[in-house]
Order: C-alpha cells, then sequence, then structure tokens
C-alpha cells in the first residue's frame, strides 16, 4: 500500500524522473516494503493476544545457533553460487531477463552505514520475525522436513527473484532446520 502511494504521489510530481534518480528515493523504495512487513507482524500480534515472544526465533542456544547459522549462509552462497548461475542461464535460455535493481550511491561513510541498515539489516529482522518465528510457530505438530520444505519455498517466493530461487529455497530451508536443531 505504502508503495502504491508512493507511485501515485511521484506520478502527481513534475520532476518524479530527477526524484527517482536520488538517493532518497533508492532509500525509500528499500526502506517501503520491510516497514510494511514490520508494521503487518505487530498488527498479527496485537490482534493474536499472544505474548510476541512466541514470535521470536530464538533458543536457549540464541547466540550460538546464529554465529552458526551465520556461517552457513556465508558457506551457501559462496557454495551454490553456481547452481544460482546455471538457474540463472536456464531462465534466460526461456527468455527471462532479470531486472536491475537500483542501488544508492555509496559516496560517504554514514550513506553505506545507511545502506547497511536499509537494505540488510531491517529486512532481515522481518524476514526472521515471519519465517522463522510467526510460521515455524505455526508449523509446530507438522514432521519436520514437511515444515523446513515449506518454510524454504515461502522464503524464496517472498522475495520475487527467480532469479535467486535455489538460493533462497536453501537458505529458507536451512535456517528453518537450525531453528528445529
Amino acid at each position: 500500500v505504502a508503495s502504491l502511494v508512493l507511485s501515485i504521489v511521484l506520478s502527481s510530481l513534475n520532476n518524479a524522473e530527477a526524484f527517482i534518480k536520488t538517493n532518497a528515493y533508492v532509500f525509500l523504495a528499500y526502506l517501503l516494503p520491510p516497514l510494511g512487513l514490520l508494521v503487518t507482524i505487530l498488527l498479527v500480534w496485537k490482534s493474536s493476544r499472544v505474548p510476541f515472544s512466541s514470535f521470536l526465533p530464538v533458543k536457549k542456544s540464541g547466540f550460538a545457533s546464529y554465529c552458526f547459522a551465520f556461517g552457513v549462509l556465508f558457506g551457501l552462497l559462496f557454495g551454490f553460487g553456481w547452481l544460482n548461475t546455471l538457474f540463472i542461464r536456464l531462465l534466460g535460455e526461456i527468455g527471462y531477463q532479470p531486472p536491475q535493481s537500483a542501488m544508492p550511491h555509496m559516496d560517504s561513510f554514514p550513506t553505506y552505514l545507511l545502506a547497511v541498515l536499509i537494505i540488510a539489516c531491517l529486512p532481515a529482522l522481518g524476514e526472521e520475525l515471519l519465517f522463522r518465528g510467526i510460521m515455524i510457530s505455526g508449523l509446530k505438530g507438522e514432521s519436520l522436513w514437511k515444515s523446513v520444505l515449506l518454510c524454504g519455498i515461502c522464503f524464496s517466493v517472498f522475495h520475487q527473484n527467480p532469479a535467486q530461487t535455489p538460493y533462497q529455497l536453501l537458505c529458507g530451508a536451512v535456517f528453518a532446520l537450525i531453528l528445529f536443531q
């Protein structure tokens, strides 16, 4: 909804094309989806009347699990990059061209820090709450493999990026598996 409102407002501006090329627009475009997700999570929490801690994907050995997951993330990124490359080539053979994503101009250290916060940290927070918090708690009682596979598929589909499907499916499934351990 916020992205739609932004589009409508931009279409009414005289200098919309100039604004779209600014860092402010790029940061705003990256900021709206995770903020929408976090607001939605808070609304679900408020309407569910369950403790917020039940939405948190933290285990008793939380720090060690997250350090392990961080290592697994980089292992998957570098170990399965070839799989994504093959998948992108396959998509190219059938005519799919992945869209280019706009990145802010990293012309200063504060801009770099803002980019890390808005593009990396904030979305990860919402995704962890949704996929490893709410979704996992909703799948209690299901089989381990069904839950892990479902989390991986939903995580991949959520990102709406066909070119990264294999990597995101693996990450979503592996992170769910780590949480179940």
